[in-house]
């Protein structure tokens, strides 16, 4: 009967190194995964952030606009 020890410790071993190399795959696609949910999520915020600034401009342009208007003694409406 041949030595089959040599084969199944290769078989274990391959079997062990399989099994991670299978998990490091995963956590690795998890992981660009979650980035770039996050990219997205940041990006979002990012253009959220844009239009608030703009909404803030808008609202100082037109209080400015107002404080001139009254000082010049124009009763118009913004």
């Amino acid at each position: 009967m041949p030595d089959l020890s040599a084969t199944n410790n290769y078989k274990t071993l391959f079997d062990k190194n399989w099994r991670i190399l299978t998990v490091i795959v995963a956590i690795a696609l998890q992981w660009g995964s979650t980035t770039a949910t996050l990219r997205s999520q940041a990006d979002r915020l990012n253009n959220i952030d844009k239009r608030i600034e703009n909404i803030n401009q808008r609202i100082d342009n037109a209080f400015n606009r107002s404080i001139i208007r009254a000082a010049r003694g124009d009763e118009r409406r913004i």
